[in-house]
């Protein structure tokens, strides 16, 4: 159970790398404003000026008072601020990021014969490292300028994320 905790914790820390903001906001329920990196009020105790988002890429935050220590990354940051367990928060996250495996259905319907597209060699794909360096590849012209608004991770029935959908 901890190896297959490991691997989703890895993987989840891989896709939210530098998306850490927008995780805090949506699933931690984080309030937007007190993300800037700037002193703000704790969203948790309340204490004045003690409150700020210390690394966006890896989502740390810290409260000079109630926060201070285990605040290493965005998943320690949303256990603390809502109470959850680990297994919890990582659950959350995938489900957030589309990157939990979906779950095998039977096949119920008889198969057919392959058909001639079936039988022809598959299109080899440029496979790339992760969903930044696969957005990079992406012609300008078909970019609009900014980030994806969303991605969902499609994943083998390993658990293992093999596409992504932009």
């Amino acid at each position: 159970m901890t190896r297959v905790l490991n691997g989703r914790v890895a993987q989840v820390k891989e896709v939210a790398r530098g998306r850490w903001p927008e995780i805090l906001i949506h699933v931690g329920h984080f309030p937007a404003e007190v993300l800037d990196g700037r002193h703000h009020p704790c969203p948790r105790c309340g204490g004045k000026d003690r409150f700020r988002l210390i690394d966006a890429e890896d989502g740390a935050v810290f409260c000079n008072q109630c926060f201070r220590r285990g605040n290493g990354d965005g998943l320690a940051a949303i256990q603390w601020y809502r109470g959850w367990t680990f297994p919890e928060v990582v659950s959350a996250i995938e489900d957030y990021l589309g990157l939990k495996p979906q779950a095998k259905t039977p096949r119920t319907t008889p198969q057919k014969a392959p058909s001639k597209e079936a039988t022809s060699p598959p299109r080899q794909e440029k496979a790339y490292p992760s969903v930044a360096a696969a957005w990079a590849a992406i012609p300008e012209v078909f970019r609009f300028g900014r980030e994806p608004d969303a991605y969902w991770g499609y994943t083998d029935e390993d658990g293992r994320v093999v596409m992504f959908v932009l």
